[in-house]
């Protein structure tokens, strides 16, 4: 069974920068329409079903199975399998993405003081005999697919006041003509950081939430290759993998120095991040019950590998605007990223 990849989703400044480079990525639109779902913070998984009713567990990244798994997800799935097999269809592959999330998968947020691990559902993908691809994200129609299988959620549209939350954005506009559509998105990123509605509402705990993600609706949506490029996140203050103003913001932000970048860009969010990231490729991952990882010093070269090629992936408008390149801010970089890592070495 191949692999089949949730994209990376920008920021709101990296996407805007994005449609600038390449226009014809809008495919002759201009105002794109968006509703919101709450961002969990727990990490990508999907199971995908094949017109066989074959089943498999993926990560992010690969195939993933209980020998080689990611966070018990694989075996929670093999757990499942009597009812994933009744999603089969006879000319595509099912593919459901969505968090693994719950205790044990991350810390400080609400999601990880629930009392189980969960699977949240955010997206179905169809993918055809003929290679076509289309995906389906109205919580409703993904409901009646997968709300049968124990311990699947499905994350509703955001909404405030029982209203969706929604928001036009015209990726041709000036910087201050996005300034009204920015402020709404911000307020509503720090109304789910201060207390996450949708585990307050399923699962009466109250705490932080990560962000929001900004799905596009309508307007050709449907196509996976616009879906995946137009797709947008905004994360609230305590994750930020950049010290910038506000969760979205139209322009990236500028630094005067090597050290203001290492400063604007090293935050513990994405330091945490790397260094999750990496021990979850050790075997005894798995076995972890609770709080992820410890630092380990025969990962630091992965952590460190990981940390330059997130920040050239993801600060390259940081670099531009600042006039800077990684070959200026790699070394000092390199050596705060190893800093960090080595002190928690020294707390593990």
């Amino acid at each position: 069974m191949n692999f089949f990849p949730w994209p990376e989703i920008s920021n709101f400044h990296n996407l805007r920068k994005y449609l600038k480079q390449y226009p014809e990525s809008l495919d002759g639109y201009s105002k794109i329409r968006y509703l919101a779902k709450v961002k969990l913070d727990g990490t990508n998984a999907a199971v995908i079903i094949s017109p066989k009713a074959e089943v498999f567990a993926q990560s992010r990244s690969k195939i993933i199975h209980p020998s080689d798994d990611n966070m018990g997800f694989a075996k929670w799935v093999e757990s499942q399998e009597k009812y994933w097999k009744k999603l089969s269809f006879d000319d595509k592959d099912l593919i459901i993405f969505g968090e693994w999330a719950g205790i044990g998968i991350q810390k400080n947020v609400a999601i990880s003081q629930i009392s189980k691990k969960i699977f949240a559902v955010f997206c179905i993908v169809f993918r055809h005999a003929d290679g076509k691809i289309t995906l389906e994200t109205d919580p409703d129609l993904i409901k009646e697919i997968v709300s049968f299988i124990p311990d699947v959620y499905v994350l509703p549209w955001f909404s405030q006041k029982d209203e969706k939350f929604n928001v036009t954005i015209d990726w041709n506009a000036s910087a201050e003509k996005l300034q009204l559509e920015l402020d709404r998105i911000n307020a509503a990123v720090l109304e789910v950081e201060d207390c996450d509605p949708w585990v307050r509402d399923n699962f009466k705990v109250e705490g932080i939430g990560e962000g929001l993600v900004f799905y596009p609706i309508g307007t050709d949506a449907e196509s996976w290759d616009k879906f995946s490029i137009w797709l947008f996140k905004a994360k609230g203050e305590k994750h930020k993998t950049v010290k910038q103003s506000a969760p979205a913001q139209a322009n990236a932000e500028v630094v005067n120095s090597v050290k203001e970048y290492a400063d604007l860009v090293l935050t513990e969010a994405r330091l945490e991040q790397g260094a999750s990231e990496v021990w979850k490729t050790l075997a005894v991952a798995g076995q972890m019950p609770e709080n992820m990882y410890l630092a380990d010093s025969r990962l630091i070269g992965k952590f460190l590998k990981w940390i330059e090629a997130d920040l050239k992936k993801e600060t390259k408008a940081e670099l531009d605007v600042s006039s800077l390149t990684w070959d200026k801010v790699n070394k000092l970089v390199m050596s705060q990223a190893r800093e960090w890592y080595l002190n928690k070495i020294k707390v593990s």
